[in-house]
């Protein structure tokens, strides 16, 4: 019969920063950025300098997406934001629902723009990414992960929201 040749590669760690759940790997340029969810941290990794970076965050963040040339626009006309000043943004899906960090220097700075969820004790934001339409999906979870009350939501540019499904116990997708 035929067989495929194997080839093995191994795994090398190049930073070891101890998160409590790590999350969300997003490659910009030439820097890798992830999340803590529930350690409250964004940690950058220069992939050239090999250095990392980490960032307190004010609130819980579950996960992050580079920012489009649309997202872009529509933050720099809504919020008043010339964003060539900002060294890194990010799109995060969150404790306030869906939102923007900025990041300069040692600072990172939030802009809250929707949170199709009221503040809820039981529910969070679990998992997002960008599709290749332009929204930022992202969906919520039971925090004791037995129950379905999380929702899968769609974020355009534009603020606008829509739930596409609801009844998770943990949304990790799209």
């Amino acid at each position: 019969g035929f067989k495929l040749p194997v080839q093995t590669r191994r795994s090398k760690v190049v930073w070891s920063i101890g998160a409590v759940l790590l999350e969300s790997p997003v490659i910009v340029g030439d820097m890798v950025f992830c999340v803590d969810i529930l350690g409250n941290k964004l940690f950058r990794w220069n992939m050239e300098k090999k250095v990392g970076y980490v960032y307190s965050l004010p609130e819980q963040v579950s996960s992050i997406a580079p920012l489009t040339s649309e997202w872009r626009a529509s933050i720099e006309i809504n919020h008043k934001i010339d964003l060539d000043e900002v060294a890194y943004t990010l799109l995060c899906s969150g404790e306030s629902g869906f939102s923007t960090i900025l990041i300069n220097g040692s600072r990172v700075c939030f802009l809250r723009f929707l949170n199709p969820e009221k503040k809820s004790e039981r529910t969070r934001f679990n998992d997002g990414k960008l599709g290749p339409d332009g929204w930022f999906y992202s969906g919520t979870m039971d925090l004791q992960e037995s129950e379905p009350l999380g929702s899968f939501y769609k974020c355009s540019p534009q603020g606008e929201v829509n739930q596409i499904q609801g009844k998770f116990s943990v949304f990790n997708g799209p």
